[in-house]
């Protein structure tokens, strides 16, 4: 009898679980976007590589969790995903391809991670123009963040950076403006930057660069197959088989197409009587649809409710976005700033420029003490030899 329950119970168990982990499957119904993949002719099986970035890890969570890979059946397909967050380019990388002036010092000043180091422009040869200087990243990369540091005597008045996958196709990310020492951007695939500076006396110490967030999706093609990435939406299904953390270098890349709307997506998510394509919060219900700053994105789901941002662009995955984030590439969901310098808490102690002036005035002040002490002492000495104190403590021990 107990051996019948057991077994009864058992079956019952793995039913459920199987029933679970069926339901936890994703439907191609489930993602609201969709990019065909663009295979050439297979003779056999292939092992491919799609690569991701800009806009649509804009549109896919960090876990990874509303994105999946399907063929023409509408059945999933296994992949391996390689995902790499943000963080800064090596300087190893970088070479300074050519500059619009130049002194005694070499270029490799301007990318060689040494503060002490400092790259001088020629104001005879630059005059009235842009001192400016073109690098070479060594390949494509998702940017989102240029730091430049100068000497505090460097007056540098405006900066405009420039980029792109070649030196003939590069666009403005940052149009000319005044001088600060970081900038953020989004730009989805530079190979090429120029930086172009307006003032008196340009020199700078060094510069850091920050790439964005980029994945690489590995699948096996087979012949006569189609096949297609859903992404986006509400899912929250992991269902990579393996995430690697090193790239398969020797897979060849696949391109996709634009992206479109997926056919089998339910024309109104949120039931809240409004198509997707007309919603201003298409996975939110909000009948009122209320947008403060009428960039058409709504209240309820503009991660910037009162400044214009289409783009909904947020680097960090905080749920603020970058327009008005105070730390773009470190999480601070609740923007905390305790000296109102304008950098989140989060980031100030790495990155604020308070900070390095704090620093800089505490060396000084340190350096004036000891030197004070120093004269101090020597006086002292000097008192005790010349009222001859000093041969009377040596009688004295005597």
């Amino acid at each position: 009898m107990i051996k019948k329950i057991l077994s009864i119970s058992a079956l019952l168990l793995s039913s459920f679980f199987v029933q679970n982990s069926f339901a936890a499957a994703p439907l191609s119904s489930d993602f609201p976007y969709e990019r065909k993949v663009i295979l050439s002719p297979l003779a056999e099986k292939a092992e491919v590589a799609l690569s991701l970035q800009g806009e649509i890890l804009q549109k896919i969570s960090q876990r990874f969790s509303n994105a999946d890979l399907f063929n023409q059946e509408n059945e999933e397909v296994p992949f391996v995903l390689f995902y790499d967050e943000i963080s800064r380019l090596k300087q190893e990388n970088i070479k300074v391809l050519s500059v619009s002036s130049q002194k005694e010092d070499p270029i490799t000043y301007l990318a060689d991670e040494d503060p002490f180091t400092t790259y001088s422009f020629d104001e005879k040869v630059d005059g009235k123009n842009d001192s400016w200087f073109v690098l070479d990243l060594g390949q494509s990369y998702p940017l989102v963040r240029l730091n430049l540091f100068k000497p505090d005597r460097a007056q540098i008045r405006f900066v405009q950076i420039q980029g792109g996958e070649t030196l003939d196709s590069m666009k403005t990310l940052v149009s000319k403006r005044a001088y600060s020492w970081q900038y953020d951007f989004n730009a989805s695939s530079i190979r090429y930057l120029k930086v172009s500076l307006w003032g008196a006396g340009i020199k700078l110490d060094d510069i850091k660069l920050y790439k964005g967030e980029s994945a690489q999706m590995y699948f096996t093609a087979e012949p006569e197959k189609e096949y297609k990435l859903l992404y986006g939406g509400t899912t929250d299904l992991i269902r990579y088989k393996e995430r690697v953390s090193q790239l398969k270098p020797s897979i060849p890349f696949v391109q996709m197409t634009k992206e479109q709307d997926n056919p089998l997506f339910p024309q109104d998510f949120d039931g809240d009587g409004y198509d997707n394509n007309n919603d201003n919060c298409p996975f939110i219900s909000n009948p009122l649809q209320k947008d403060s700053d009428e960039d058409r994105v709504g209240n309820d789901c503009d991660n910037a409710v009162d400044v214009k941002n289409s783009n909904q662009y947020d680097t960090d995955y905080d749920g603020v976005g970058d327009v008005v984030d105070n730390c773009k590439l470190i999480p601070n969901l609740d923007q905390g700033d305790r000296d109102d310098d304008g950098y989140g808490d989060a980031c100030d102690n790495a990155h604020a420029v308070e900070n390095s002036e704090q620093l800089h005035s505490l060396s000084l002040s340190s350096i004036g003490l000891a030197t004070g002490v120093g004269i101090i002492l020597l006086a002292i000495v000097f008192v005790a030899w010349k009222f001859g104190i000093l041969e009377k403590i040596s009688n004295l021990k005597k």
